[in-house]
């Protein structure tokens, strides 16, 4: 799967709650930077999307550029949260591609 095909793919396992997918595509040292949150590593990871993300909603990918290793993206997220309230925000995810394995950081932004 080539880097843009796996970020776009990504956010769809995201939407559909294939944890186990997206897990497998994380670096050990991945990093997932949030407005209100920094989850270091793969297992923090992990354990955020399994126990502590209570948003359920479609993110849409607004653009994407991957120059050989490297993928940047950024869209925009809409959904509700646990309360139901609604949610929107931007997203920009930078990667790095080794062999499958990618992300480096992801940020989100209110």
């Amino acid at each position: 799967m080539e880097n843009k095909e796996t970020v776009q793919v990504y956010y769809q396992k995201v939407d559909e709650r294939d944890l186990d997918w997206v897990v497998s595509i994380l670096a050990e040292n991945a990093c997932y930077r949030r407005a209100d949150a920094v989850y270091s590593g793969r297992e923090a990871i992990d354990n955020f999307y399994r126990n502590d993300r209570k948003i359920i909603g479609k993110h849409t990918l607004n653009g994407l550029l991957s120059i050989e290793e490297q993928v940047i993206a950024f869209g925009e997220f809409n959904g509700v949260g646990a309360q139901g309230q609604e949610k929107k925000l931007s997203f920009v995810i930078f990667g790095h591609s080794k062999e499958i394995k990618l992300w480096a950081g992801t940020r989100t932004f209110p």
